[in-house]
């Protein structure tokens, strides 16, 4: 579906919905991409579906705290006839000219809600299958954004996937993620790890995840302890995130002896204060699209230790080591043994943020996406090129 002419010249106003459960990376790239989206000439409205097992939503919260205007939605469970009305009540009420679904929930009771028709652009983050459950949300999801007017894409990698199931190619479009670069910035080594309660001298190695069966922590776990047999133990690893892993982490980190060696930060909506601290980042994931929360401390200076997943090796080429195959412990292990910053790293790394990744080329090429939807069902995004964004 298109945008008449005379609404595509003015200014637009686009309504987005997520149903979250914390702030992970799909968050993070709409607290990211919400604010900028204004000074292009598209005002936003953020949707938050309520969860009914948690009582308050980092996300709403935090884009509030951020200048978005942000509503929540009532949801009373995976599927519910109330939640309908009520989004179709909102996009009526605000006269939103196009919806923006960043989830399963979101797109099916957004594709029930949208009569009068509305154009529809679906985001896909990245489709990580750790449970049954989650695999058939997936697959609803993937039926779903059939649909949709644009399926935006993180990494040009998911478009077979996408082939597969049947989603026409010409609706698909490949938007990078972003961040923002004046948040995430080079910082205070000794100060981030004087507010841990870290050691000044220790080697740091970190990570901030969602702690379940896709981003491998017990796999990163067994190849720290098998590093720090060999570095000493003066060698830590830090852990920021939560997760339906984290009692399985917990136990194992105990069955390996590991201690307070490995420090589990919980959820943090400061990572920006964290990742300074790190001597690197790691990233020992079994499936990714693109992670935000590498390319945040890449945007810090933090050089990575990753797996070769997803759009990671894109991401690293020329400016840190080479990906690690996915699911080696002992490749990984071997790699934090070997880690040494190279010279000019930090500087290398910030640039290629700043170049390709940066919040003000995430927003322009999603601004071009709506403003597109009066076009052909072809539409390009633009490059990511927002020095200093």
């Amino acid at each position: 579906m298109a945008l008449s002419a005379q609404r595509a010249e003015r200014r637009l106003r686009v309504l987005h919905l997520r149903s979250s459960a914390g702030l992970y990376g799909a968050e993070q790239v709409l607290l990211t991409l919400l604010p900028e989206l204004p000074a292009l000439g598209v005002d936003v409205v953020l949707g938050c579906l309520r969860n009914p097992y948690q009582p308050s939503l980092a996300l709403h919260e935090r884009a509030l705290a951020l200048g978005v205007d942000s509503r929540l939605v009532p949801c009373r469970g995976r599927f519910d006839p109330g939640t309908v009305g009520a989004i179709r009540e909102l996009a009526d009420a605000l006269e939103v000219d196009a919806i923006h679904v960043h989830d399963y929930k979101s797109v099916f009771h957004a594709r029930l809600a949208n009569r009068p028709r509305r154009p529809l652009v679906a985001t896909l983050h990245g489709h990580f299958a750790d449970t049954p459950s989650v695999r058939f949300y997936n697959w609803i999801e993937l039926a779903l954004v059939r649909g949709a007017d644009r399926v935006c894409i993180v990494s040009d990698a998911m478009r077979e996937g996408l082939l597969r199931r049947r989603i026409d190619p010409a609706r698909t479009v490949t938007v990078p993620n972003g961040v923002d670069t004046v948040r995430y910035r080079p910082g205070d080594a000794a100060a981030a790890r004087a507010a841990l309660g870290l050691p000044a001298d220790a080697r740091v190695f970190g990570t901030a995840m969602r702690l379940a069966a896709p981003k491998f922590p017990i796999g990163l776990v067994e190849a720290f302890a098998a590093a720090r047999a060999r570095l000493g133990p003066a060698t830590l690893m830090v852990i920021a995130g939560d997760g339906p892993m984290r009692a399985e982490l917990e136990s194992r980190i105990a069955a390996l002896d590991l201690g307070d060696s490995v420090r589990l930060l919980g959820v943090r909506d400061d990572l920006e204060r964290v990742y300074p601290a790190l001597d690197a980042f790691v990233l020992p994931s079994l499936s990714e699209g693109l992670p935000m929360a590498l390319l945040e401390a890449m945007a810090c200076g933090v050089p990575p230790i990753a797996t070769a997943v997803g759009r990671v090796p894109e991401v690293i080429a020329g400016v840190a080591q080479a990906p690690l195959p996915p699911g080696d412990v002992g490749a990984f292990a071997e790699a934090l043994v070997a880690f040494a910053p190279r010279p000019g790293a930090a500087d290398a790394l910030r640039s290629r943020v700043l170049e390709r990744y940066g919040a003000g080329g995430l927003a322009r090429a999603y601004a071009d996406v709506y403003r597109g939807l009066r076009g052909p069902a072809s539409v390009p995004a633009r490059p990511l090129a927002s020095p200093g964004a």
